[in-house]
């Protein structure tokens, strides 16, 4: 099953505003370029593989770019850990959607030698740590690959790694949700996630309805931090549309945690509130870890140590 975390971005990409910006601020080749939220279509068959039986394809759009009959697909797979199998997994989804292309097509048509399959655009959207280190192409997945040229299968899939983007990049995006999201990837304490929060109230007036509802997915962080629900009532004024009351609410949860914490260092009570705190993050760490999430994904919310993370008996 796909953790939270995974299941975060594959809501963030299935709005298409998101998506056209994930396209043009991250890919960036000239095929991008043409494609407007009116081409997309959202797939809505369960590409399920036998050999991976625990994993589906994440987001996959048909597109028709301006109108024209050039349909092809963009197949959009998410990760937050390098698998050493992803392109044979590519290969396997790719054959899929050619496999139902296929078969829901008219029966005339198909067997006609003017039909054509419709391109598939494989894309890995890489949200870990680690850096990727895998070849992008299948090729080399071929033993003595080399000494067959052209003869061996081989295709090249597209990869996105959020960790690869600075603060002035992702100010630069098309989408504010888009950029607001790999913010939060990028952030390693929780001073970086007050940033990127900070960065939603900016961003508040600027996202239409259907971003402010995309936009509830990733507001869990407030609870993980703050622990308390503030998520519910700020989601609540979202779909509502009253973003300057759910702006000002964002704002006033950062301004206590501050306020608290330099009242906590001036009164020298830091280290007893601290000790009380750490218990916290740990219980946090053990529902996450229940709940399957990323362990570098733990670490970076609770900011706790790799070593505390591994004593947690669940």
């Amino acid at each position: 099953m796909h953790n939270p975390h995974d299941k975060r971005y594959k809501e963030l990409l299935s709005n298409k505003k998101a998506f056209i910006s994930f396209l043009k601020d991250c890919i960036s080749e000239p095929w991008v370029f043409e494609i407007t939220e009116n081409d997309l279509r959202k797939s809505n068959t369960s590409f399920i593989l036998q050999d991976f039986t625990a994993k589906e394809a994440d987001v996959v759009y048909e597109v028709s770019v301006n109108g024209r009959k050039i349909i092809f697909y963009i197949l959009v797979e998410l990760q937050s850990t390098v698998d050493y199998r992803m392109s044979y997994r590519l290969m396997l989804y790719v054959v899929e959607i050619l496999r139902d292309y296929y078969n829901k097509a008219n029966v005339n048509e198909r067997d006609n030698k003017e039909f054509k399959f419709p391109a598939v655009i494989p894309v890995v959207f890489y949200s870990g740590n680690e850096t990727w280190t895998l070849p992008t192409n299948i090729r080399e997945m071929f033993e003595n690959f080399e000494s067959f040229g052209n003869r061996i299968l081989n295709f090249e899939y597209v990869l996105v790694a959020a960790k690869n983007y600075t603060e002035e990049q992702l100010k630069s995006f098309c989408s504010k949700l888009l950029a607001i999201a790999f913010m939060f990837e990028n952030s390693k304490t929780t001073a970086d996630v007050n940033n990127g929060l900070m960065e939603i109230i900016k961003a508040m007036n600027e996202l239409d309805q259907e971003e402010k509802r995309t936009l509830n997915v990733f507001l869990d962080i407030l609870d993980m931090i703050y622990g308390s629900d503030k998520k519910t009532v700020v989601k609540k004024l979202l779909e509502d549309g009253n973003s300057k009351e759910a702006e000002s609410l964002m704002y006033d949860i950062l301004e206590n945690d501050r306020i608290e914490r330099e009242s906590l260092f001036a009164k020298g009570k830091f280290e007893g509130k601290a000790e009380g705190k750490a218990e916290g993050k740990l219980e946090t760490a053990k529902n996450m870890i229940l709940e399957n999430m990323p362990i570098d994904f733990i670490l970076k919310i609770t900011g706790l140590s790799k070593d505390q993370i591994d004593g947690i008996v669940v």
